[in-house]
């Protein structure tokens, strides 16, 4: 049992800058079954030379390789620039989760991202398997 620190990384490139209103999460290890909840919400981000998929990344333990990947519902997610983040899927052998919008389980990408206050919200759980 223990916290872990969610953040936001892109496909490709570097945000240039992004600051987090709050980010924290939990896990629950049982075995080799791990249990995780988060929440989170940017107050700034610059793109930069950011592009592609958007991933959760610094899961507390290596998603096993497994298939088909675990996939989840959030609680909520909210206040993106464009499509909101309502889903997702954890990613065999990375400590990653790629987010994507409920209606059409298309993945959300950098510019879907909101670059103001209080954007960016997330809060989700997922439970998954590590080797």
């Amino acid at each position: 049992e223990g916290t872990w620190t969610p953040e936001y990384e892109p496909d490709s490139g570097a945000f240039t800058s992004i600051t987090y209103g709050f980010n924290s999460g939990k896990y629950i290890k049982v075995g080799n079954l791990v249990y995780v909840t988060w929440f989170m919400r940017t107050s700034s981000l610059v793109p930069g030379l950011a592009s592609g998929n958007v991933y959760i990344k610094n899961l507390p333990f290596t998603v096993a390789n497994a298939s088909p990947n675990p996939y989840f519902s959030f609680g909520i997610g909210n206040d993106f620039g464009v499509n909101n983040a309502r889903s997702g899927g954890c990613l065999s052998n990375t400590t990653r989760i790629l987010l994507k919008q409920s209606f059409n389980n298309v993945s959300i990408i950098v510019t879907d991202l909101g670059l103001g206050g209080a954007d960016n919200f997330t809060a989700g759980f997922v439970c998954y398997y590590v080797s």
